[in-house]
């Protein structure tokens, strides 16, 4: 996605800036204690002076100019003594991987025959209207469907890097070839990936999932540059609220909060040992890549490390210097 400001008004029913902007302000008064420590997507980790890491949070919507590392955290990155992202398929058991395959096919390869007959008109001609075809959508699954049109809806040119991967996957292929140890924070853990992809594909929950992309389809890429403007200046807690609560719903938010204990809460903790064994193990500081969300909060991975007793200081501007 490129990175570019909205302007606003610029056609009859499209929204403005103002718009993304206040949505992603009343989500924040709603619940502030989930979005502090958002002031920033780089985070400088210290002990006695010394840096020992680097907290850096990815944005996993598509590639934009917004998502390329800028040249301090790049330095930084070349120089790191490992990096950790939240799963690394190839280090994961046989078995494990496997089952997450399995899990991923039924997400979104798995389709009802009969939940997909009974879909009403409107919402068949909302998915020709989205560009897909009778057999596009006869092998995806509800939960299929919703992300196959927020990708195309948001889609743009992919720049400098690939598509059809987030960046935390480019990023172990970067440190692999710079011979840098790669580390995953994580097991894959099926629970997980269900409360990520709204439990069952073809029920209840995948039903609103589409419903909810449907009804805002038309005006994604507007929505995409905002979020983009936002995380490519560092403001990581209205982007994040930006995309929890743009044009949801009471039964939308309800379901964000529901699933946010696993997905975000109980990961965070079960992250910080790993990342203080990455800062510990090595005279130069780690590089610890994961979904800026779980920079943010109380509960999150910034808080959680300062309650350890580690200086977490933000990279105002991604400047991590000596001075950060």
């Amino acid at each position: 996605m490129m990175l570019g400001a909205l302007v606003a008004g610029c056609a009859p029913g499209l929204p403005s800036q103002t718009e993304f902007d206040q949505a992603a302000d009343a989500e924040i008064a709603r619940r502030p204690q989930d979005y502090v420590n958002g002031e920033a997507r780089a985070f400088a980790v210290r002990r006695d002076g010394q840096m020992k890491g680097l907290l850096w949070g990815t944005i996993h919507i598509g590639y934009a100019d917004a998502t390329v590392m800028p040249a301090d955290i790049r330095r930084l990155f070349a120089g790191s003594a490992s990096l950790s992202v939240e799963e690394v398929l190839d280090q994961q058991s046989t078995q494990r991987a496997a089952a997450f395959r399995q899990l991923r096919k039924r997400t979104f390869y798995t389709p009802d025959p009969a939940v997909l007959a009974a879909l009403p008109a409107e919402t068949w001609q909302a998915l020709y209207s989205a560009g897909m075809t009778d057999a596009d959508i006869e092998k995806l699954t509800l939960t299929g469907l919703s992300t196959f049109v927020t990708n195309r809806a948001s889609s743009k040119l992919p720049g400098v890097l690939p598509r059809g991967e987030i960046v935390d996957m480019n990023l172990v292929r970067f440190a692999r070839s710079a011979a840098i140890p790669v580390h995953a924070l994580e097991e894959i853990d099926a629970a997980m990936v269900e409360a990520m992809h709204y439990g069952s594909p073809n029920g209840t929950n995948g039903a609103a999932a589409l419903a909810w992309t449907l009804r805002r389809r038309e005006r994604l890429p507007a929505f995409s540059d905002w979020v983009d403007t936002q995380y490519g200046n560092g403001a990581v807690a209205r982007a994040s609220a930006g995309l929890n609560t743009w044009e949801a719903t009471r039964a939308d938010l309800a379901r964000h909060d529901e699933r946010r204990a696993a997905l975000l809460t109980d990961r965070n903790r079960s992250w910080i040992a790993a990342i203080e064994t990455r800062m510990t193990e090595a005279d130069k500081p780690a590089f610890i890549a994961f979904g800026c969300s779980h920079l943010l909060g109380n509960d999150g991975v910034v808080a959680l490390l300062r309650a350890k007793g580690w200086t977490v200081t933000p990279c105002l501007g991604d400047r991590c210097g000596s001075s950060a």
